[in-house]
Parts: structure tokens; sequence; C-alpha cells
């Protein structure tokens, strides 16, 4: 699947994804959301933990693949454009080495209008760990 990524076709993305992915209906079957942890551009970040307990928290960013008409409201079509936004960062989270730096992604949820991406949640997003750090410096870098 990663040569699949590498040619970075829209269709090859689509293939990796449709592999990758669950049906949005088993999202709703084993997380529940919890509270909203923040807003992005194309969607929102919420905190979730599993339906049968198990006592960990994720982070579940939720999008709305739907279009927007010129009002702001949602439209029953897909915007071929957040789509295919989502179908990139699903494949990139697909290659990315894992590494303590990089949030890890969990399970992958998509159906019709809607995706799900579960990831490990953070203690904190990068902006508030910039505020925490008194002054970055090279060697502080390293």
């Amino acid at each position: 699947s990663v040569v699949c990524v590498q040619r970075n076709t829209e269709m090859d993305i689509a293939h990796v994804i449709e592999s990758l992915t669950l049906p949005a209906e088993k999202f709703h079957q084993r997380y529940r959301l919890l509270g909203k942890l923040g807003q992005g551009s194309f969607g929102s970040v919420y905190a979730a933990c599993e339906v049968n307990g198990g006592g960990s928290e994720f982070a579940v960013k939720v999008v709305d693949l739907r279009a927007k008409n010129r009002h702001g409201r949602r439209t029953k079509a897909v915007d071929a454009d957040v789509r295919k936004a989502v179908w990139r960062e699903i494949a990139a989270l697909q290659v990315v080495p894992r590494s303590s730096n990089i949030a890890s992604a969990f399970g992958l949820y998509h159906g019709d209008d809607m995706a799900y991406i579960v990831m490990e949640k953070c203690e904190a997003n990068l902006v508030q760990f910039l505020e925490e750090v008194p002054a970055l410096t090279e060697s502080t870098l390293k």
C-alpha cells in the first residue's frame, strides 16, 4: 500500500483508504464522544472513550465531508476537496513511522458524509506546549 501512496494519484489514495478504513457505523458501536477538544479547518477534535470501558481516552478527529452552500450550511453533496484532504491525511498517518513525537492513529472510520480518525490523545496541543516552554534555543531542540 505504501507504493500506492507514493504514486499519489487520487485513485491510488482512494484504494488505500478503502482497504484501511472501517464503516462509520462501527465507530459509534465502539466509541463514545466525550467533549470537544478543538476545531480545525476540516473538522473538530473530540475526546472519546471505548463504549465497553477500558479506561483509555482517545482523540477523534470528526470531519463532515459535505459541501457548504454560500450561506455556510451543509448540503447533501460531498465536497471532493475535503474528502481528498481526509484521504491524504489518513494515507500519511499510515506511512509515518511510529514516534514519541507524533500522535499515533488507532482507527479510521469512513462513511458517505462523515470521517472519523481515532488517534492517541496528547496532554497538550502544540500551542499549549510552546506556551509552557520558557525559551526555545537550538540546544533545547536537539
